[in-house]
């Protein structure tokens, strides 16, 4: 029976620097993409099964938005994962790094007020329905995780 692995017993590679190696490769195909690119992210984790892996992830793929924010317009926060963009969120600065290099970052209002933490925001702005639905629709692209 396989035994899942922790962090520390992976090889010590610089995983990111291996996933930004592959995404600067694909770059040129992904810049030809014609309208606004939208993610929206509905869980603070990344993923379905283990949250402790779902954390790693959801860190690693934020690090790695940072690195892509010419590509990225907007990006939506729903559900869950309005709390990577409240205080004490490993995922702050990453998030900050996007917003300073003018992606749109929308957390959902009814989200924040839902999980009570509208006002411990401290990236992006609180969003409506309206809104949210209305980056959606105008999107060329929209990925959703």
């Amino acid at each position: 029976m396989l035994q899942p692995r922790t962090r520390s017993q992976f090889p010590a590679v610089n995983r990111s620097e291996n996933l930004l190696e592959k995404i600067q490769q694909e770059l040129d195909v992904i810049c030809t993409i014609e309208g606004r690119v939208v993610i929206l992210l509905s869980s603070n984790l990344f993923g379905q099964g283990d949250n402790k892996a779902g954390n790693i992830l959801m860190e690693e793929f934020t690090r790695t938005l940072s690195h892509m924010t010419g590509i990225i317009n907007t990006l939506i926060l729903i559900n869950s994962a309005v709390f990577l963009a409240t205080e004490g969120s490993e995922m702050m600065p990453f998030f900050k790094i996007m917003e300073e290099q003018g992606v749109e970052i929308l957390c959902s209002e009814s989200c924040l007020s839902f999980y009570s933490v509208q006002e411990r925001l401290s990236v992006g702005s609180k969003a409506s329905m309206y809104t949210i639905s209305s980056r959606l629709l105008q999107a060329g692209w929209v990925i959703s995780l």
